[in-house]
């Protein structure tokens, strides 16, 4: 089995839920002591860093090889996004992370919804978000590796269906059917 890790992918750490994210790994971290949580993008409050199990990824440059194999590396296996932002429109990176097969642990706010399938896709959490919230549902997680499985596979069937260039191509051209007929019409 590949080591257990959460990741947080994120600019603004603490506007993306980070900090909250960190007070609910530290909550984890006794009962799965092999638990990982590494943060990718902006850095991560001071208290975090140095931890036992937290690295702290920095910015990973898709052109870059290395930084997109390190990538890839982080969202393949056995990983779990959480993304308990305060502020967001459309987050683009749980859909990255589902075609990866990472599930994701979310809020249920802004497009979130349209983007994450809860308890198919990952979890939906509704405010007020807690670290002990948070805490709870990724041990629900840890420990039930057959629904964390099912949560990866749909989540990677969801984003291709749904947000590959083929299907959004699909969409496009049915709209555009449609748009001509109701114009003859």
């Amino acid at each position: 089995d590949k080591p257990l890790r959460l990741l947080s992918i994120a600019k603004h750490f603490r506007q993306k839920g980070g900090d909250l994210t960190g007070a609910a790994f530290r909550l984890l971290r006794p009962q799965f002591p092999e638990l990982t949580w590494h943060i990718i993008g902006g850095p991560p409050d001071s208290e975090f860093l140095g931890l036992p199990g937290v690295k702290y990824e920095g910015y990973l440059n898709p052109d870059d090889e290395a930084d997109l194999v390190r990538y890839l590396s982080l969202l393949n296996g056995n990983a779990i996004l959480v993304h308990p932002t305060r502020e967001d429109v459309n987050p683009l990176v749980l859909i990255e992370a589902a075609q990866f097969g990472c599930p994701v642990v979310s809020v249920r706010d802004f497009a979130i919804p349209e983007l994450v399938r809860d308890g198919e896709t990952g979890v939906l959490l509704n405010r007020p978000l807690t670290p002990t919230a948070i805490a709870a549902e990724i041990e629900s997680l840890l420990l039930n590796p057959d629904r964390l499985q099912s949560l990866r596979q749909n989540a990677v069937r969801f984003a291709q269906q749904h947000f590959s260039w083929d299907s959004i191509g699909d969409r496009i051209a049915r709209g555009m059917v449609c748009s001509a007929v109701q114009i003859r019409n």
